[in-house]
């Protein structure tokens, strides 16, 4: 039962995580090319605002329901190696997306030529994401045996 809970949590995490990038980049982010660049600034402040605590509660949820999963998979995987490369490249993947949305949420100055670009970076973000999910695919068909 704490594997089925921890499951649905991770998936329910990744979604709500994904979904809040890609609905920011396919239906925010051009509608707000029409707005006065100073408006533009402070509305996008406060959806940023609004959707950091859901994000980093989503982030904290991933990482603890994905440790959980993969102390409890892993002993059972037969192909060890293939199945470590795969989990590899997924942290890499997320490794990027949580970069790029720090660089992004993150008021800093360090930041502000990644802020001035936030469509190709929030692009940059769904892709990060994608590759995650292919990772995910990947480990499960290794895991299950199913090779494609």
């Amino acid at each position: 039962m704490l594997m089925f809970i921890s499951h649905m949590l991770h998936i329910l995490a990744a979604c709500t995580s994904i979904g809040g990038l890609v609905y920011a980049r396919l239906v925010i982010q051009p509608n707000l090319s029409g707005l006065p660049e100073a408006f533009k600034e402070a509305l996008l402040k406060k959806f940023i605002a609004r959707y950091r605590l859901l994000k980093w509660i989503g982030v904290t949820i991933l990482g603890l329901t994905g440790l959980l999963q993969i102390a409890v998979i892993y002993p059972t995987v037969e192909q060890k190696k293939l199945y470590t490369l795969a989990f590899v490249l997924k942290m890499l993947f997320a490794s990027g997306l949580l970069g790029i949305t720090l660089s992004l949420a993150l008021p800093h100055q360090r930041f502000h030529t990644i802020q001035r670009n936030r469509s190709f970076w929030a692009a940059m973000n769904i892709c990060c994401a994608i590759g995650i999910v292919i990772m995910t695919v990947w480990m499960r068909t290794i895991r299950l045996n199913l090779y494609l």
